[in-house]
């Protein structure tokens, strides 16, 4: 019996040819040639059988077992700025239900998985993203202080923003540096400063799940 740490794979070495004989719910369906079958490998009288996880207590004397892992952080945001993180993290994430419960910390989120390793990486995603929240008020200032020189610049005050008609590139300058941002490829090109580049990637990419097209 095998019994590995999570994600982490086992190698096994076989001296000349093997077979293993397919039972159970795996043997129902014939598999095309080719095609890769995933079960568990179990030797018994120098015999070797493939079958499902859940066919493991039919077979052997074994018990198959699911672990689940709880994490809790404490996080005082609110919900919109925590999916807005997670956005940043992911672009893909949509809010699916929201369920309240009386008697939990309203502070303190948690996340329950189970021993998957997809799941894994998706709750240490919404870990960062409270975390981010908590550990990351110079952000906030400088996303507010783009979001302020964009409006500047709108109203014409003190930055400049010039659009070329010919080929639609927006062209921006902001405290002497300058971009250009192209609205159909949403492409930053010709910015020199790295943090101006990702601000202005990060506000593409929103404005881009946000506003629907005419």
């Amino acid at each position: 019996v095998y019994n590995p740490r999570n994600t982490e794979s086992v190698n096994l070495f076989f001296r000349g040819q093997k077979t293993a004989k397919v039972v159970g719910s795996l043997a129902m369906n014939i598999p095309n040639d080719g095609s890769i079958m995933s079960g568990i490998l179990v030797r018994r009288n120098f015999n070797y059988h493939l079958l499902h996880p859940n066919d493991l207590n039919a077979y052997t004397e074994l018990s198959n077992s699911r672990l689940s892992q709880r994490e809790s952080v404490f996080y005082d945001g609110s919900f919109s700025v925590l999916i807005y993180n997670l956005r940043q993290l992911s672009s893909d994430t949509i809010v699916e239900e929201i369920i309240k419960k009386e008697n939990d910390d309203e502070n303190l989120p948690k996340c329950e998985e189970q021993d998957q390793q997809a799941q894994q990486k998706n709750v240490e995603k919404v870990l960062l993203g409270a975390l981010h929240e908590l550990c990351g008020p110079k952000s906030k200032v400088e996303l507010t202080t783009t979001i302020l020189s964009q409006k500047e610049s709108a109203e014409g005050t003190s930055n400049e923003t010039q659009q070329n008609n010919l080929n639609s590139i927006i062209e921006l300058q902001v405290d002497g540096k300058s971009a250009q941002i192209d609205p159909k490829t949403l492409q930053i090109a010709n910015c020199s400063d790295q943090l101006l580049h990702h601000l202005l990637t990060s506000i593409t990419q929103k404005m881009a799940h946000t506003v629907l097209p005419i």
